[in-house]
């Protein structure tokens, strides 16, 4: 019997009602978890390098596993997350930091 752990990701500026179920590989969420933030309507463009051409485009909510930052910390290499919820290295880019927020309420443990 396989067990799925699910974490709990709320932003800190989502509504009490705004959560998203990320499944999660481990028993704990990895550091480099974030998801993406953004209004309902909106995407963040996935870039093959700061500002560079668009790759693909990620939905609010979305959970992706930030592998570095520019110099300047605006920019973050990131890694996407599969429907498990664990990382596909070959799906790779850069995104504007300000639209990614940590994860938050994961499990340290089974208990």
């Amino acid at each position: 019997m396989i067990l799925a752990l699910a974490c709990l990701l709320l932003s800190p500026q989502a509504s009490s009602s705004t959560k998203v179920l990320i499944p999660a590989a481990s028993r704990t969420c990895p550091e480099d978890l974030r998801v993406v933030q953004l209004e309902a309507n909106a995407v963040l463009n996935l870039r093959a390098k700061p500002n560079g051409e668009i790759l693909n485009q990620l939905a609010p909510g979305q959970v992706v596993f930030v592998d570095r930052y520019d110099r300047t910390s605006t920019w973050a290499k990131i890694v996407l997350s599969d429907s498990t919820g664990a990382r596909r290295e070959n799906r790779r880019g850069w995104v504007l930091n300000q639209y990614l927020v940590n994860g938050t309420g994961c499990p340290n443990s089974l208990g």
